[in-house]
C-alpha cells in the first residue's frame, strides 16, 4: 500500500515529547488502486489532511482501530517513558521512528537506542559488582584510621593545616597536633581554632591544637606529616632527627628539588635524618582551600614499601579524598616540583595576554619536558598522566588559586620579582626549584626550551615577553 506521510510538531506545557501520528487506510468507496489519506487530530473534524499527537503512553488507546492500520509514529523524546509509548504502540500494530528533533537535546536522545541504553546500565552495574567484590574482600583489613591516636604535622602552612583538618574532622577524637616554630601563632590557633595566617576564613576542629614543643608534639605520633618547603626541610629535619621514632611513618607534603643539589624530598629526609625512615609521598590535585572545603578530589601515595602506602590509603580515604597507592616515588615527586615550574610559565602567558591557545600549547610542551625528565630519572609514563602528573598540572597551571601561577601571571603584566615575593606570605616552590630543574636537565643531558626560559626571567636574565618570541622562533621540530 502506497501513502505520503505529512507531520507537524507542537509542544504543550504538560509534556517533554513531540509526537505525532499519521495513519493511512483505503477508502471503501474507492477503487483498489485508489488510496485515500484520512487523518485525524488538533486539525479537526472530518478535513482530510490532519495531524495527531501522542502526548503520553495513554495516547495511543485514543488511536482507532482504523487510524492504527498502517500508521507511523514519529517520536523524539526528553524521557525514558518513550519506551512504553513504544511498546504500546508496537501492540496495537503502530510503527514508530524517530522524528527529526526541534531541539539539540531532543535530537540527541532520538539518536539513543534500547542497546545503547542497556549497555550503558550493564557497564554500570559491572561497576557496582566490582566495588561490592573489593569491599568484600577487604572487610579484614586493618582500619587504620581507627587505630591512629595520634598525628603530627611539622609545618603549620595552608596544605599541612588542610591534611590535618581532614584527619581531624574523620575521627573527632584523634590527636591532630600542628608543631609550628612561631609560639605567637601556635597560641592564636589554640585561642581561635583558626590558622589566622594561611586559613584565616576556616574554623578548625576541636581535636586540632598547635605547638612548638617538638618532643611533646612528636612523642608517640603514630604518623607525621612533613609539610615543612623543600628549601628549609634539611635544617629542620636535622634539629629533630633525634626526636623522631625511627620505626614512625613520614608522609611528605612538601614538593621541589632542592636548591644547590637538585635532589628530590625522599633523597634529602634520609640524608637529613642520617638514617632510613619509613617514607611515603603524598602529591595530586589538592588546593588547601577546597580540602577545607570539603570538595571532592584526589591525591597519590606513593612509597617503594606498596604496603606503607596502602596503610596510608586507609588512613586518608573518605568520601570527599580518594588516594591511589603507587610505588613510582620518583615519578610523582617529579611531577610535583616540575609542576611548579611549568604553572610560572603559565601564568606568564596569563600575565602577557596572549590568549587561550597559546597557554594550550605551553602547557603541553610543558608536559612533554617534564616527561623528558623525570623519564630519565626512571619515573613511570602511568604516573605523569595520572592524578600527580597531568592533574595537578591542570590544576596548577590554569588555576588562579595557585601560587606559582600567580607568579608568573604578575611577572608577565610588569611586576618584579622583588615585589610579588615581598607581598607574598606563603612560598612558591617553583621560583627555588626553577634552578634546579635546569641543574638537573644538564645533568641528564635534557632539553628543556620552557623550564629553562622560566629560570632565565626568574634571574632576571630575559624579559617574559622576549621569552615566548626566542621559544616561538626555534626551530619547527616533529611532534615528540
Amino acid at each position: 500500500m502506497s501513502s505520503s506521510v505529512s507531520t507537524f510538531t507542537r509542544t504543550t506545557q504538560t509534556t517533554t515529547c513531540f509526537c505525532c501520528i499519521s495513519s493511512f487506510s483505503s477508502s471503501s468507496s474507492s477503487s483498489s488502486s485508489s488510496k485515500q489519506s484520512r487523518q485525524i487530530g488538533p486539525g479537526g473534524g472530518k478535513r482530510r489532511s490532519v495531524s495527531r499527537f501522542l502526548t503520553s503512553p495513554s495516547s495511543v488507546a485514543k488511536v482507532d482501530n482504523d487510524d492504527r492500520r498502517g500508521a507511523v509514529l514519529f517520536v523524539a523524546t526528553r524521557t525514558t517513558g518513550t519506551e512504553n509509548t513504544r511498546k504500546r504502540c508496537r501492540k496495537r500494530g503502530v510503527y514508530i521512528s524517530p522524528c527529526r528533533a526541534s531541539g539539540a537535546y531532543e535530537q540527541f536522545l532520538s539518536g539513543i537506542t534500547e542497546k545503547d541504553r542497556k549497555d550503558v546500565s550493564e557497564s554500570w552495574e559491572k561497576i557496582m559488582r566490582w566495588k561490592s567484590f573489593v569491599e568484600s574482600a577487604n572487610k579484614n583489613d586493618e582500619d587504620v584510621l581507627a587505630n591512629t591516636k595520634k598525628v603530627t604535622i611539622m609545618g603549620g602552612g595552608s596544605f599541612g593545616t588542610a591534611m590535618g583538618t581532614l584527619l581531624a574532622r574523620n575521627k573527632s577524637d584523634l590527636d591532630v597536633v600542628l608543631l609550628l616554630r612561631n609560639e605567637q601563632e601556635a597560641e592564636t590557633i589554640n585561642a581561635t581554632n583558626r590558622n589566622a595566617k594561611y586559613l584565616p576564613k576556616y574554623e578548625l576542629p576541636k581535636n586540632i591544637r598547635a605547638t612548638t614543643d617538638a618532643k611533646e608534639a612528636l612523642k608517640d605520633s603514630d604518623f607525621i606529616i612533613h609539610a615543612v618547603p623543600t628549601q628549609h626541610s634539611r635544617k629542620f629535619l636535622s634539629s629533630v632527627k633525634d626526636i623522631i621514632d625511627p620505626k614512625t611513618p613520614l608522609l611528605c607534603l612538601s614538593k621541589g628539588l632542592e636548591v644547590g643539589s637538585s635532589l628530590m624530598m625522599s633523597e634529602v629526609i634520609p640524608e637529613a635524618l642520617e638514617r632510613d625512615q619509613p617514607l611515603c609521598v603524598l602529591s595530586g590535585p589538592t588546593f588547601a582551600v577546597e580540602l577545607m572545603q570539603g570538595l571532592p578530589t584526589g591525591i597519590v601515595a606513593a612509597s617503594e614499601n606498596e604496603a606503607l602506602a596502602r596503610r596510608v590509603q586507609s588512613l586518608y580515604g573518605s568520601s570527599c579524598l580518594r588516594v591511589n597507592t603507587s610505588t613510582d616515588v620518583v615519578g610523582v615527586e617529579m611531577s610535583g616540583a616540575l609542576k611548579n615550574v611549568l604553572a610560572i610559565a603559565a601564568g606568564i602567558v596569563e600575565g602577557l595576554e596572549l590568549g587561550n591557545n597559546a597557554m594550550a600549547a605551553l602547557v603541553a610542551q610543558g608536559c612533554a619536558e617534564i616527561r623528558w625528565l623525570a623519564g630519565k630519572l626512571g619515573a613511570k609514563s602511568e604516573t605523569l598522566a595520572g592524578l600527580s602528573g597531568t592533574g595537578d598540572i591542570m590544576l596548577t597551571c590554569f588555576v588562579n588559586l595557585s601560587r606559582n601561577r600567580t607568579v608568573g601571571s604578575r611577572l608577565g603584566s610588569g611586576e618584579t620579582l622583588e615585589e610579588i615575593l615581598g607581598s607574598m606570605n606563603q612560598v612558591a616552590e617553583g621560583v627555588a626549584t626553577a634552578g634546579a630543574v635546569v641543574q638537573l636537565a644538564r645533568k641528564h643531558r635534557v632539553s628543556l626550551p620552557v623550564l629553562t626560559a622560566v629560570a632565565r626571567i626568574l634571574e632576571g636574565d630575559v624579559d617574559p615577553k622576549d621569552a615566548v618570541d626566542q621559544i616561538m622562533n626555534l626551530p619547527q621540530v616533529p611532534e615528540v
